[in-house]
């Protein structure tokens, strides 16, 4: 039924992002061992010239452009639908990845789908960024916003770490569960 995951691989073209540095991220998630994926690139801004290179470079994913300032959350819940137009609809989970992650185990995705399935009471799983995690500013622990030294303060001696309502950690990526698509229609607020 539900067998592959959708992962919305998020660019814009207003930053000083380039083919290189979309390619180490887009690398890293077609090396990784767990296979069962879709990608889709949430083009926002991207002129058509970094569209057809990345189309030409990866013919195997989805473009899914927005020519208007929006914000990432709608522009990941429009690659979503888009997506399900025209792919059959047998996710069990949808990602949303940064241009600028970059995967650096080749297993990390199969960890992460494994969490997620282990535990059904994970609607969305975000792993620890190794830079800009928010744990600062949101937990006021580090020194500031690029100091990750003190993180391993929130889990304690667990693997995974349970946000608190009214807290957060900043996203990079995150593994969003399909029943909070099914309940919403939509995986982000578009605010």
């Amino acid at each position: 039924m539900y067998n592959k995951l959708l992962i919305v691989f998020n660019c814009c073209g207003l930053g000083v992002e380039t083919i290189g540095y979309y390619r180490t991220a887009l690398d890293s998630i077609f090396n990784q061992s767990f296979k069962d994926i879709d990608v889709t690139v949430a083009s926002c801004l991207n002129d058509q010239k970094t569209r057809e290179e990345l189309q030409y470079l990866y013919p195997q994913v989805d473009i899914d452009a927005v020519d208007q300032k929006v914000p990432i959350h709608y522009a990941m819940n429009h690659a979503v639908k888009e997506t399900l137009k025209h792919r059959p609809d047998d996710y069990f989970a949808f990602c949303y990845f940064e241009a600028g992650v970059v995967l650096t185990q080749k297993d990390a995705l199969q960890k992460l789908v494994d969490i997620l399935r282990r535990d059904p009471d994970i609607g969305i799983l975000f792993p620890q960024s190794d830079h800009d995690s928010g744990s600062n500013l949101h937990f006021g622990i580090g020194s500031n916003r690029a100091d990750t030294s003190e993180d391993s303060k929130l889990f304690g001696n667990s693997d995974i770490f349970y946000v608190p309502v009214g807290k957060a950690l900043n996203m990079h990526l995150g593994i969003y569960s399909r029943c909070i698509y099914d309940y919403y229609n939509n995986l982000q607020p578009n605010i």
